[in-house]
């Protein structure tokens, strides 16, 4: 027996050792299957992504890359960052920016970063860094102060992220973060206008980590080409591409957005301390009292409220408000914001009726609750205001700061609610609210200098005329910079409301203001001005940029053409300086010239649309229309919905006597802007060719009567006549043509023979 129960056990142990090893066999056999399903494909991938790079395909995806400016190497904004961000068609740029490779061995870099507001839009030579720049340099004038600003329209935290982390490669002492204005509509944001609305941070990070390869970008732009609204017609279209995509509050998108932001910045924040830098938060501020909100919801209303009963209460507030019965429209208003309390144009007109009223704290959060409601939110309210102190605190107060900015503008303004005293429109600061926030801005980035050890002049802080003197701030600069304002205000979504065309009101009238201004007396001063700035800064481009404007406009243009040369080479990588030379040598009649820095303008930047309208109307001149309607082909691809690129195409086509498609052309350009003159008139020319008198005559009267001082459409009015045998029609049309140009001989000529026909006898 027991011989037996041996065997028995020998014979289990070896049942179950066959077992076992059978079983890891097995086991073998599956996590081979699993290494050769997982492997190969990852072997695959990396196999893929290294014959991409090596055959030359993707894009850096830094913020900054190499340069170099005259001899010397540096950093340089990298043109392509934004692809990252947004549709390919759509993509930001970074202004152009020149950085040292080292930071100052014996001095200090301080980076500005955020968004438009932050880069000084709507002109970035007198930006907040600047202004900082300049303070900072005055305090300290023997350590060097470099102020750079890594700063982009339209983007918010997502790219922020990203910007900070390339900054922390570069060296640096100090980040000023100024945020939150795109939180809501930036890449990524609540409204998926520019992408997915409001994913989670963890999928965003997944997303751009894989845009760093070349796989990741290829699958990026092929899905581009194929989502049709990643390219709306006619491009960018700036804020106009929300209009009617309204966010309501308290919608699922924006918490999801503010909690994304909060994430953003904390990471900002550690990787700053990580890395040895101080820094400073202050959310953006915004105009709260001169600009309302740009949509409103009325959301939930109270019992038995009706949305009509919300119009007539408003409705009857401002027929109070304007005979001036001020208690009886705050009545109205308060009644308006009871039964409907997330309707922010009730609560804007509330707030600024009690600032008539001289209700200052009541009034501010009225006008605070307004911003907060915008269903259009193009501002920093005040839950980004919140997030951005509560986030701050947490850290070091030795190493984080935070800098209230709306504070910091309330106290420029009389009533304590900012406004127009510090912004152009919505959040945008003129020189004077960019002044103000530099100079809060020094004085923390001061404290932490003092604990490196840094001593001052003493010598007190540059007041603000005087960093605007070093800054090259003119009346022409100021001028050139209101026009643009204007310009905008007429666009979507300032042309919504009679409140928001109250903003449009203040823009015509500082631009009338500081148009009488512009005299030759105040001209000597200004060319002073910009002459001494040059002298002291020679390497600041932006100083050449604005002496190059103010020449054009006082009509130096050689003189604008050679400082936009020095703006080409201080920074030869971007198109803005040869794109401006360009049009200048075209202007002086230097055509080869103008063709030479023209061609290397589109080949820095190939969607300026601009630089290849001006080198096709070049290449016409040159004689060369078959390469000028490349062109302007160019310029329809990229502007579809731009006349002008149609006009020029038509004008190529006419040189080539390809007439029917030029009248085609010409046709296209008018239905696209049927107000313009030129493209009416080459159209009736066209006809006139082609032998459709009687067409061409319509269009030449239809020039003249938009515009009676076009003497080719009268010379050709008159033409045209007498081939249809209007003659005494025609002798006046060439009389009237002889008091416009007296000695005109094709007009003494054509005036001749008519007046010789109608005396011969019949």
């Amino acid at each position: 027996m027991k011989p037996r129960r041996s065997k028995d056990r020998s014979a289990r142990g070896a049942g179950a050792g066959a077992g076992g090893v059978a079983g890891a066999s097995r086991g073998r056999v599956w996590w081979g299957r699993l290494a050769l399903a997982t492997g190969v494909p990852v072997v695959l991938l990396v196999a893929l992504e290294g014959a991409a790079r090596f055959a030359g395909y993707g894009w850096p995806t830094s913020y900054f890359v190499r340069g170099q400016t005259g001899d010397r190497p540096c950093w340089v904004e990298n043109d392509r960052f934004g692809w990252q961000f947004f549709p390919r068609q759509l993509a930001r740029n970074p202004p152009p920016t020149v950085m040292d490779l080292e930071r100052p061995a014996d001095g200090c870099r301080v980076y500005v970063l955020g968004e438009s507001a932050a880069m000084g839009d709507p002109c970035p030579a007198f930006s907040m860094g600047r202004y900082l720049e300049v303070l900072l340099q005055a305090r300290y004038p023997n350590r060097r102060v470099e102020v750079v600003t890594v700063a982009m329209t339209a983007i918010n935290s997502h790219a922020l992220l990203s910007m900070a982390r390339d900054c922390a490669r570069r060296g640096g002492d100090v980040w000023v973060l100024y945020l939150g204005n795109n939180e809501m509509v930036g890449p990524f944001g609540a409204l998926d206008v520019l992408g997915p609305a409001a994913p989670p941070w963890p999928l965003v990070r997944a997303r751009l980590a894989l845009q760093r390869t070349a796989l990741g970008q290829a699958a990026k732009e092929g899905l581009e080409r194929w989502d049709g609204r990643s390219a709306p017609p006619g491009g960018w279209a700036g804020m106009e591409m929300f209009a009617g995509r309204e966010l309501p509050p308290g919608d699922e998108r924006r918490l999801r957005a503010y909690k994304n932001f909060e994430r953003n910045l904390r990471d900002m924040i550690e990787l700053g301390l990580r890395h040895g830098v101080d820094v400073l938060v202050s959310p953006a501020a915004v105009n709260l009292r001169d600009c309302p909100p740009f949509a409103s919801v009325s959301g939930e209303l109270a019992a038995g409220a009706t949305p009509e009963a919300l119009a007539l209460w408003l409705k009857r507030g401002e027929q109070m408000e304007q005979s001036g019965d001020w208690e009886g429209a705050l009545e109205a208003y308060e009644a308006a914001v009871a039964i409907a309390p997330r309707h922010a144009e009730s609560h804007f007109r509330l707030g600024r009726l009690c600032l008539r009223l001289g209700r200052t704290e009541r009034a501010r959060l009225a006008l605070e609750r307004a911003c907060d409601l915008d269903a259009l939110p193009f501002r920093a309210d005040s839950q980004i205001r919140s997030v951005c102190r509560a986030v701050a605190e947490r850290f070091p107060g030795e190493k984080v700061r935070f800098l209230d900015a709306q504070a910091v503008l309330a106290a420029r303004a009389a009533d304590g609610v900012p406004g127009l005293e510090s912004f152009y429109e919505h959040v945008h600061l003129k020189p004077s609210g960019n002044y103000a926030l530099a100079r809060a801005m020094a004085e923390v980035v001061e404290s932490w200098l003092r604990r490196r050890g840094w001593e001052s002049s003493g010598a007190d802080w540059l007041s603000e005329v005087d960093c605007g003197t070093r800054l090259g701030l003119t009346d022409w600069a100021q001028f050139e910079v209101l026009d643009n304002v204007r310009r905008r205000l007429r666009q979507p979504p300032f042309t919504g409301t009679e409140q928001v065309r109250l903003l449009v009101r203040e823009a015509d009238r500082e631009w009338q203001e500081v148009r009488q201004r512009l005299t030759a007396e105040r001209a000597a001063r200004a060319r002073e001005i910009l002459g001494r700035a040059v002298s002291q800064r020679p390497r600041d481009f932006r100083l050449h940029e604005l002496r190059a404007q103010f020449l054009e406009a006082t009509g130096d243009l050689a003189g604008a053409r050679e400082a936009w040369s020095e703006v080409a080479q201080l920074i030869p990588h971007h198109h803005l300086g040869w794109f401006q030379e360009g049009r200048l040598l075209a202007r002086l009649g230097r055509w080869q010239e103008a063709e030479v820095a023209l061609r290397r303008a589109v080949r820095i930047r190939p969607e300026l649309s601009e630089g290849w309208l001006e080198l096709g109307q070049v290449l016409l001149q040159l004689g060369r229309p078959g390469e000028a309607l490349v062109c302007f082909e160019e310029v329809r691809r990229l502007l579809p919905q731009d006349w002008r690129g149609a006009y020029q195409k038509g004008r190529a086509l006419a040189r080539m006597d390809r007439l029917t498609e030029a009248v085609e052309a010409f046709r296209l350009a008018l239905r696209l802007n049927p107000e313009a003159v030129e493209p009416r008139y080459q159209l009736g020319e066209a006809l006139a060719f082609l032998g459709r008198t009687q067409e061409a005559r319509d269009l030449f009267q239809q020039v003249l009567e938009r515009e009676p001082g076009h003497l080719l459409a009268r010379i050709n009015l008159g033409v045209a006549l007498v081939r249809l045998g209007e003659w005494e029609a025609a002798a006046v049309q060439l009389r009237l043509a002889q008091q416009q140009a007296p000695g005109n001989p094709v007009v003494s000529n054509y005036l001749a023979q008519v007046e010789s026909h109608l005396q011969a006898p019949r």
